[in-house]
């Protein structure tokens, strides 16, 4: 089938608006009871995230592909080279592809797979907040989630999404570290997304970035029906939304997009999601 974001990018929706809900913190607390080894049980989690989507039928379904090496519980990861060691654990390896092949059948007739990874200048953060944040730190780093990419490449995916927290613009050193992660993309035909998150309003600048589109997951509606951007940017999907304290009018058309907050109540999503229309 083809990639229904695609279709709404190009111009030729199969559907007037593109509704792309991101809950796997939420899937974790509701549908799988908040395990400790939520990146161990590869059916658990993919049995979960199967069942948010059947309450929240968002159009894309999104895998963070790095998570499941930075966030278990044994992991400590101090230096870029630590992190390399951790890509490599056959245990972790098994999980991804055993998840994204449960997915991508899943899914594969009636919405996109989209894999994201943290943009190296987070990855700095995460790590080491002393480590120097020049470009052959940002090249490594973005090196070694472009092998991860590679070894995913025959999942069934349609996107990747590189993120990209609590900034307006995209500096040079990472433009150029970040753009041979979307040179890969386009040789698999996929689509390549920025997401700024962590920003509320103002203006989004990555010059000299090939992305197919921006996302803003921390934008209400009227910020992005404000701005001029260079982009399609999908946002509006809010934490405040999904709580029931912000509406969205006319949601007949339109690139909405954001995630659902792990503590929202179940009520609220329900109502939020009848309101969208999407099912």
């Amino acid at each position: 089938m083809a990639s229904l974001l695609k279709q709404w990018l190009d111009m030729k929706p199969s559907t007037p608006k593109i509704v792309w809900a991101e809950f796997d913190g939420y899937a974790r607390k509701v549908f799988a009871n908040d395990p400790t080894d939520w990146y161990a049980d590869a059916a658990g989690y993919a049995g979960a995230i199967i069942q948010a989507h059947s309450i929240i039928p968002s159009h894309c379904v999104t895998f963070d592909l790095l998570a499941p090496f930075l966030f278990r519980p044994e992991c400590t990861i101090r230096s870029p080279s630590e992190l390399l060691v951790q890509l490599d654990n056959p245990t972790i390896l098994n999980f991804v592809e055993d998840v994204l092949n449960a997915l991508s059948h899943r899914f594969n007739d009636h919405a996109d797979l989209i894999l994201k990874v943290q943009s190296a200048a987070d990855l700095v953060t995460f790590i080491d907040e002393s480590l120097e944040c020049d470009f052959d730190t940002l090249d490594e780093l973005s090196s070694v989630s472009a092998g991860l990419i590679r070894r995913f490449s025959d999942k069934g995916v349609s996107g990747l999404v590189l993120a990209r927290q609590g900034v307006h613009s995209i500096s040079l050193d990472e433009v150029d570290a970040y753009q041979p992660l979307f040179s890969i993309a386009k040789h698999y035909d996929w689509l390549t997304g920025l997401e700024f998150s962590g920003i509320s309003n103002g203006p989004l600048e990555a010059e000299g970035l090939d992305a197919d589109f921006w996302l803003a997951p921390d934008f209400p509606v009227f910020a992005l029906a404000t701005g001029s951007y260079v982009k399609p940017v999908g946002g509006g999907l809010t934490a405040n939304f999904w709580n029931g304290d912000e509406r969205i009018e006319n949601v007949g058309s339109g690139f909405l997009y954001g995630t659902v907050p792990v503590n929202c109540e179940p009520e609220s999503v329900l109502s939020a999601v009848r309101g969208l229309r999407i099912g």
